[in-house]
């Protein structure tokens, strides 16, 4: 009689065990990212990124999880062709980084409104933001690396705050909670997908023998 209590209060234990392992593996929201062959600023951004979205997602009784390799995750973090990407499903990709040509565009475009010339480059990020919140995202980044943030390092912890704040208000599928997706990347507008590619404000930066500086904010071409 004994034994057989003992067997069924095992049985109902590893029932509940296995119940609460699958509840906590539900609340997972799970990203892939592999950083072989990424700069190293770039995986820097990825783990900021994934610290902070942790936080984020434990108030709301989720976790976040950061793997090489999972058979069920909700995005997957791509480095390639000097840009980061995520992807979701089959088919199913989003640039975080203009292409080359729109960066041209953009410049072209402001220096025709602007009537300047000289060595400037459009950036996606820069270590001396100050406005909508970028001095304190910079501070955090350059406390935690000890070097400064720049385009790699923002596009990597974007991508993983685009991923973890569209799997936290998932509207259907992965890959449609992420195209329908409008959130803050402390750039002072909403961003958001438009065919595939972030749609963002820009920033033109000039050389100069002091170093760099930000002289303007662009929209994306």
């Amino acid at each position: 009689m004994r034994t057989s209590f003992v067997v069924v209060a095992f049985v109902v234990a590893a029932a509940l065990l296995l119940q609460v392992h699958a509840g906590a593996a539900a609340d997972a929201i799970v990203l892939v990212w592999t950083s072989s062959g990424a700069p190293p600023d770039v995986d820097n951004g990825v783990h900021l990124g994934a610290n902070e979205a942790q936080r984020t997602a434990a108030l709301l009784g989720r976790t976040v999880r950061v793997e090489p390799r999972a058979t069920a995750a909700f995005a997957t973090i791509v480095y390639e062709a000097g840009g980061v990407a995520l992807r979701s499903g089959t088919g199913c990709t989003f640039q975080l980084a203009p292409t080359a040509d729109a960066k041209t565009a953009a410049l072209v475009d402001w220096k025709k409104q602007s009537g300047k010339d000289g060595e400037y480059r459009i950036a996606v990020w820069h270590p001396s933001l100050k406005q909508f919140g970028g001095v304190d995202l910079n501070e955090r980044f350059t406390r935690q690396f000890h070097q400064p943030m720049g385009d790699g390092a923002w596009l990597g912890w974007v991508a993983v705050k685009a991923s973890v704040e569209a799997a936290l208000r998932a509207t259907g599928t992965p890959c449609e909670s992420i195209a329908n997706l409008q959130f803050d990347g402390h750039k002072g507008a909403s961003l958001s997908f438009r065919n595939g590619v972030l749609q963002q404000p820009l920033y033109v930066v000039q050389k100069t023998s002091e170093g760099e500086k930000v002289v303007a904010q662009v929209p994306a071409a």
